[in-house]
């Protein structure tokens, strides 16, 4: 990653700790771990002057991440984020569709977000001149949802290749069902599977380049990633997963972003 681009995305996770630490709220490491997945989506919908709605946040507990990635990128002011959580906001702990034009996808129940990309992946298709990739962002644990698999296998049977799902293993599932290898149960489905660090915009920019020559199947894209990344007392704790973040964590954390060894 470049240097530019590595500082701006310390910059969402330093918006990340600050919007968690003022409102009380949010599920900072699962969004952590999602950042560089956002980036290089985010970075694709920006260079081909597309909506975000190319870009389903189907782990909707990390909106943390989602909103100040959009705010990097312009879509949603500072201004507008600044009352994450508090009564009324635009932004809440789940994204509403109905609270802001840059939320396409009401999301948060799990297992869901994949269907809505789907559909919108077949209307890209269908209905547009120059139909552009529809990114959706799942969850490792997620991938237990039955809802999940219905789409995937409608997805490739529609042989919707302009669909490109990322898939972030942070190790979640291990509270759960363990998902074991999650590219073969992806390519069972007849989806084209790439695996790659979850942290490296270089190689998820690879794979979404990838992704978009693939011309018979939608994409899967394994991103091995560290839940709380960045942080090291939160990096692989479920003690954090909704844990709220203090005064004093919060200096702790922003020395870490802060460092010149912080990679």
């Amino acid at each position: 990653m470049t240097p530019t681009n590595q500082y701006r995305c310390s910059s969402i996770r330093r918006r990340v700790l600050e919007l968690a630490n003022k409102s009380g709220e949010g599920h900072i490491p699962s969004s952590l771990s999602i950042v560089e997945m956002l980036f290089a989506c985010l970075s694709y919908i920006k260079k081909a002057d597309k909506h975000p709605s190319h870009l389903v946040l189907s782990k909707g507990h990390a909106s943390l991440a989602y909103y100040a990635a959009l705010e990097e990128f312009g879509f949603i002011s500072e201004s507008e984020l600044n009352d994450f959580c508090d009564f009324n906001s635009k932004f809440g702990g789940h994204p509403d569709a109905t609270k802001h034009g840059a939320i396409p996808f009401s999301t948060g129940s799990l297992g869901h977000g994949l269907a809505m990309a789907t559909g919108a992946a077949y209307f890209e298709r269908h209905k547009r001149m120059n139909p552009g990739p529809i990114f959706v962002i799942l969850g490792d644990q997620e991938c237990n949802e039955g809802s999940v698999w219905e789409a995937a296998l409608l997805g490739s049977a529609l042989k919707l290749n302009n669909l490109v799902c990322l898939i972030d293993m942070n190790g979640s599932d291990s509270r759960s069902i363990p998902m074991q290898s999650l590219a073969a149960k992806w390519g069972a489905f007849n989806w084209h599977v790439l695996e790659v660090d979850g942290h490296s915009r270089e190689q998820l920019t690879e794979a979404v380049n990838q992704a978009e020559k693939n011309v018979d199947l939608p994409t899967a894209i394994i991103c091995k990633t560290i839940k709380g990344k960045g942080i090291s007392f939160m990096e692989n704790s479920f003690e954090w997963h909704h844990k709220k973040l203090d005064h004093n964590y919060l200096l702790l954390a922003l020395e870490e972003l802060e460092s010149p060894n912080h990679a």
